[in-house]
């Protein structure tokens, strides 16, 4: 399981608006809201936050089994 780490959640509650951000990195608003929440995050949407923010995958996601 793939959730978001600390400091991916205090980026994306940085964000002036979510449902703006989510449209920008082409996914669901509730997707966003899901990753706040500490769900699972699919491979997809690591990709496509990764490629945007420029952060690496360990410092902004966590491995969880």
């Amino acid at each position: 399981m793939i959730t978001a780490s600390k400091t991916l959640i205090e980026f994306l509650e940085n964000q002036s608006n979510i449902v703006d951000y989510a449209e920008k990195i082409d996914v669901a608003p509730g997707t966003i809201y899901n990753i706040l929440k500490g769900k699972d995050v699919s491979s997809d949407v690591v990709a496509k936050i990764l490629n945007h923010t420029g952060l690496k995958f360990e410092s902004a996601f966590e491995v969880k089994e």
